[in-house]
């Protein structure tokens, strides 16, 4: 038992640390399993976990697409169109790229994507209209979370896959942290630039218009479809939505069929490498956790605590914050409690969300974040300056989600 303790605290340490989440999360499992006597369990799940369908098909299909998307500069024609519309006012354009940052994320659940896009035009934009650098990286990265309204979502499928609800019912008990949560901190940031957006306005010039209406449609189609399948009682996978949307790219795109295809197929290899590969790698862990008896040492302890919530989002938050990601906290979480949160007084959905949504929250400010980098670079601040901006709001909006999700 004390063996798997150190294991465990060996395994945070590799994660704070930066090591690669999949083996450090593989390694630990099968280590775990080996010092319960259970040797192969972690294969086993390893195994098992590869056949999951319902999270590898929504997770490789949706990035699929994104790549699509980003191949015939879909992204770059609705977000040229989008900077062209919003007008030369600062406070406006502080508003419609948060807000266009956190719409484009629920179609393209990718964070460092829609920030390169939409922060390339837009921060420049911004910081010509008076706003500071770090307010115009704050405004773009504070967006980063809209992917948690997002089908296609990954910690969204899996949850669907523990919990066996569907996407509507995730989608409506999410709906309003997520965007209430949105609209304080962008609230919050615009108040922060209140006394530069006053007399410090320059001129700034009109961004030209790339690609075509049609072609500019492309990215928000998805979740555009999903939505009006809905309202009309009509059943869709999202799958069926995604491979709507690229076959609707196929024809109206100018690249060649074999060319789209071949994106398409990348898409999925890079999603499987990157994202599906976590998901296989925390079940692995769980599964050693759980054989190692430190599972039911963890829900006698949580359950007689009074603050069990306040330790699953602070795990979650601050974590996620550390190592840049919010999968594998969120992984491990939710594979390993989230099936018995009744024992903890959550509904299961209900756990499970305020565990990614926490998470999330925290891979948005954190200074080794990959679209935080990205952001700080555009913007010429650096990482940390970002977090000193948005780090009351968004530590303010991870406590908030104890009374949402309640």
């Amino acid at each position: 038992m004390w063996l798997s303790v150190v294991t465990i605290l060996v395994v945070i340490v590799a994660l704070l640390k930066g090591l690669d989440p999949r083996f450090v999360l593989c390694a630990g499992g099968l280590l775990l399993g080996v010092l319960a006597g259970h040797p192969m369990s972690g294969l086993d799940a390893f195994a098992n976990g590869l056949t999951k369908s319902g999270p590898l098909e929504s997770i490789c299909l949706t990035l699929g697409l994104v790549e699509i998307i980003r191949e015939t500069r879909a992204d770059h024609a609705f977000v040229s169109r989008m900077a062209r519309y919003t007008g030369q006012h600062p406070a406006k354009i502080l508003l419609v790229s948060s807000s266009l940052v956190f719409l484009l994320n629920i179609a393209l659940p990718s964070a460092s994507g829609v920030v390169a896009v939409v922060g390339a035009t837009f921060i420049p934009l911004m910081v010509r209209s008076g706003i500071s650098a770090v307010g115009a990286a704050s405004a773009i990265l504070l967006g980063t979370f809209g992917s948690m309204l997002s089908p296609g979502f990954s910690q969204i499928a899996v949850l669907q896959s523990l919990t066996g609800a569907t996407n509507v019912e995730l989608f409506k008990l999410a709906l309003m942290p997520t965007v209430t949560t949105f609209i304080g901190i962008c609230c919050f940031n615009c108040l922060m630039e209140t006394k530069r957006l006053s007399g410090n306005k320059t001129d700034v010039a009109d961004i030209p218009v790339e690609g075509n209406v049609w072609l500019a449609g492309a990215p928000i189609l998805p979740i555009g479809i999903y939505i009006l399948f809905y309202f009309l009682s009509l059943k869709i996978n999202v799958s069926y939505s995604v491979l709507i949307s690229a076959i609707y790219l196929t024809l109206i795109s100018k690249l060649k069929t074999d060319k789209v295809v071949s994106c398409f197929f990348w898409g999925m290899g890079k999603a499987f490498s990157n994202v599906f590969s976590i998901t296989v790698s925390a079940l692995v862990f769980a599964t050693g956790f759980q054989q190692s008896g430190l599972l039911e040492k963890c829900f006698d302890f949580l359950s007689e605590s009074n603050f069990v919530g306040l330790i699953f989002i602070g795990l979650s938050f601050l974590t996620a914050i550390f190592t840049g990601s919010s999968d594998a906290i969120t992984l491990a979480i939710n594979q390993n409690f989230v099936q018995n949160a009744q024992t903890f007084g959550f509904e299961p959905n209900q756990m499970g969300l305020l565990v990614a949504q926490a998470a999330q929250f925290g891979r948005v400010i954190s200074p080794v974040a990959g679209a935080t980098l990205i952001v700080a670079s555009l913007a010429d601040v650096t990482a940390r300056q970002i977090l000193r901006r948005l780090l009351v709001p968004f530590s303010v909006s991870t406590l908030s989600l104890l009374w949402f999700y309640s």
